[in-house]
């Protein structure tokens, strides 16, 4: 079998035509329960015998702790260390660290190295808790003198004095067992004794001041009763609308930038191609990771974040492999983990009978509650949605102690071999488990949110880097709009949700799904909507026929008597019906020129460097010339477009953009702000004024009107503040406070001020 056939999808690919020849995808579909589904598929054997192989075979690929490994790691970070490479030894430490067993001394050593490299960086906290690690993992007595002396070291630096005397004084108790030479004892104590005259200076100069408080933020944590995590102004309602369902309203006004959900996630996974980079519980970037006890994936960013995934992790260790093939059927797993096997075995009464609900003090039943759609699944969907359930129900119950506490497992999970037989097994009970991860993986489908982190590079470019995926059962309440009124900001794994208005009491809070009225068209919308969320959109973007045609109208013509977009030779404005034109011939001659501008300045740039290659420099007088000539032909172009198409129309706009860059070429500032701000409208029109397009556009504008003011050129102060603090603010709302950006304009709005 290739390693393509291995990959689960075209497993199931394969089994859903081999057993369409039986109709048991058709009989699944129709078998009504979650729970009835998993039992009609393990009732076949040729599916039991896939998962069983697929199972076994993800368990041959080892991720299991190696002492030699770790050891030679070890021995080339001495290396790196030796040469003053410390990022290199650090590297190397850290993934001696990770292959470490749990048990022997590799553990302690590669925890007391890599504190040292984190002593060279300066990074006292961090070596501080390499030490702490290396001591409780054992480490060598007749070393523990050097890492004790390095501790205090360390303490001192960070202001711990009364802590540093104690462990300098345990570091000299650590001497006599380490059995030294006398020269050696004597040169150890009196390192001992400067460090003890130091802490005697330090301690005498002591004031007695209470340390500053963290002045960074923290997320709000808010208590609603009617929604938790939501804000108090926020209020959760019924339509009794099967399509609309359960909707979210505000009780008073909310401002713009206010913050109306601050939602931990009731579960949460980590994607693999993070792991490498962030901590596997609460998806903080870390720089010195924490292994897993008993394998080597995940990583954690410190010993709280190991302790406390432990409880689920404990299930997984070793075999994330097959979590990972499974996709999204990871999370639906997690979420079953989190809930925990005692709490689903109390409810297991109540899901069977139909009458587990929605409650505020109950947070699973929050999940449990959400929407799933399995009715509008396709037969095929819903046949490998219900084999991948199963597979995963099977795996809980054989490879791990989660259903069945007394399963015997062997001491590492990557020595597991055969599933072993199933006749001890409680069907029904891997059937009710294999029922709840199937509803998840179908909520799933419409419910999960992407964790995301701001990136910034160098060069100031953003990106939203996707880490993680998660629910959050109480945002998920919001309905979708084409036209949303919120955005998505992330703390960690805690989702932040801030208004983009005002919104008036009384007015729903709309999320957007993915598409939206001023990025999508509309079939675009609806297809996609349909296809994943299995709903029309009935929004103010997809009813009113004008606004359907949002879009349409960056690429209208101008009407003759009130200005407005023409769009199917109808004024959007005045409704005026316009005769065809053929204006469209006019608009092919002015962009011809365009392009035959653009490709003139790219012939003369390389005709401008060879000269200068050949001459030692020069040709400035020309490039002067050739801008002049261009805007000249740019400025006919752009009158000529603006007698013939809208205000907002894409091809105006590029010829607007053009025009500003030359004039600031020239050092024309004042043309160059005119055309900018045209562009700035468009922008606006085009993805909204509190959008990142328009924060960049206004940046563009305050750097020009800064320029201005820099020469000597009247610039109104006034004007220019507001242009700043406006594209702050939509910075501040779409990448934190912690942004470049935010930071550069706030620099700028207080040296004007």
């Amino acid at each position: 079998m290739s390693v393509e056939e291995e990959l689960w999808p075209n497993v199931l690919d394969g089994l859903t035509q081999k057993l369409k020849k039986i109709n048991l995808p058709h009989q699944v579909a129709n078998v009504k329960t979650f729970e009835g589904k998993i039992a009609k598929v393990l009732e076949n054997l040729t599916v039991r015998q896939k998962i069983a192989t697929f199972i076994s075979k993800c368990a041959e690929v080892h991720h299991m702790k190696n002492g030699s490994t770790a050891s030679r790691l070890r021995d080339k970070g001495n290396e790196k260390f030796k040469l003053k490479d410390n990022e290199g030894a650090l590297k190397l430490y850290t993934e001696s660290i990770i292959c470490a067993p749990e048990f022997g001394p590799e553990l302690s050593l590669a925890f007391g190295n890599r504190s040292a490299t984190h002593f060279q960086f300066g990074d006292w906290s961090a070596a501080l808790c390499d030490i702490n690690m290396a001591l409780k993992n054992r480490y060598p007595r007749n070393l523990e003198y050097k890492i004790l002396q390095r501790k205090a070291q360390c303490l001192i630096r960070l202001g711990s004095f009364t802590q540093a005397l104690e462990v300098l004084d345990s570091c000299e108790k650590a001497i006599s067992a380490a059995k030294l030479k006398e020269d050696k004892v004597q040169s150890v104590n009196r390192d001992l004794g400067a460090l003890r005259q130091e802490l005697a200076t330090l301690l005498a100069k002591q004031q007695k001041t209470s340390k500053p408080e963290n002045s960074s933020e923290k997320p709000p944590e808010y208590e609603n009763d009617r929604l938790p995590h939501a804000n108090p102004n926020l209020n959760l309602k019924d339509s009794k609308d099967r399509v609309r369902g359960r909707y979210v309203v505000t009780e008073q006004d909310v401002a713009e930038g206010e913050i109306l959900f601050s939602e931990p996630p009731y579960s949460a996974v980590l994607l693999p191609e993070q792991y490498s980079t962030h901590c596997h519980h609460c998806y903080a970037k870390y720089s010195a990771p924490m292994p897993c006890r008993k394998c080597t994936q995940p990583r954690y960013c410190s010993v709280e974040c190991v302790e406390a995934a432990s409880s689920v992790h404990q299930h997984e260790c070793g075999q994330l492999d097959l979590l990972h093939s499974v996709g999204i059927g990871h999370l639906a797993v997690r979420t079953v983990l989190v809930t925990g096997m005692e709490r689903l075995k109390e409810l297991r009464p109540r899901i069977k009978a139909g009458n587990y609900e929605y409650s505020i003090d109950d947070a699973y039943s929050r999940v449990y509650s959400l929407m799933h759609h399995a009715d509008k699944m396709k037969e095929d969907e819903t046949f490998q949605y219900t084999v991948t359930a199963a597979l995963l129900a099977m795996y809980l119950a054989k490879r791990t102690k989660f259903i069945f506490p007394n399963n015997k497992l062997p001491p590492s999970p990557a020595s597991y071999n055969s599933p072993g037989s199933d006749s001890d097994m409680d069907e029904e009970l891997v059937s009710y488990v294999g029922g709840l991860i199937l509803r998840h993986l179908c909520q799933l489908v419409g419910n999960a949110h992407a964790i995301t982190e701001v990136k910034e590079s160098d060069n100031g470019a953003v990106q939203q880097v996707r880490l993680a995926t998660a629910i959050y059962p109480s945002a998920s309440m919001m309905n979708h709009c084409c036209v949303p009124n919120i955005i998505n900001q992330f703390a960690g794994n805690r989702l932040l949700v801030r208004a983009t208005r005002t919104i008036k009491a009384g007015q729903e809070v709309f999320n957007c799904y993915g598409p939206h009225y001023r990025r999508h068209t509309y079939a675009e919308r609806q297809e996609m909507l349909l296809l994943q969320y299995k709903f029309r959109c009935q929004c103010v973007a997809c009813s009113d026929p004008k606004e359907r045609n949002f879009l349409k109208q960056f690429e209208a013509r101008l009407c003759d008597v009130c200005n407005g977009p023409v769009i199917e030779n109808q004024c959007q404005d005045c409704d005026r019906v316009v005769k065809n034109t053929n204006y469209e011939d006019e608009i092919d001659v002015v962009v011809s020129r365009i392009l035959q501008l653009n490709l003139n300045n790219s012939r003369h740039s390389n005709n401008n460097n060879n000269t200068s290659s050949r001459n030692g420099g020069g040709g400035g007088g020309n490039n002067s010339l050739q801008l002049k000539l261009e805007l000249e032909v740019l400025e006919s172009c752009e009158k000529k477009l603006a007698n013939l198409l809208f205000k907002h129309n894409y091809h105006l706009a590029k010829v607007r953009d053009m025009l500003a860059k030359n004039y600031t070429s020239v050092g024309d500032l004042d043309k160059a702000a005119t055309y900018i701000k045209k562009s700035l409208e468009t922008t606006e029109a085009r993805y909204g004024p509190g959008s990142i397009e328009a924060g960049h556009e206004l940046l563009k504008y305050s750097d020009l009107l800064l320029a201005q003011k820099s020469i000597g050129l009247s610039v109104d102060s006034k004007h220019l503040l507001q242009v700043l603090g406006q594209a702050r603010n939509i910075f501040l709302l779409n990448y934190g406070e912690s942004s470049r950006y935010c930071t550069e304009l706030q620099t700028k709005i207080l040296s004007m001020s």
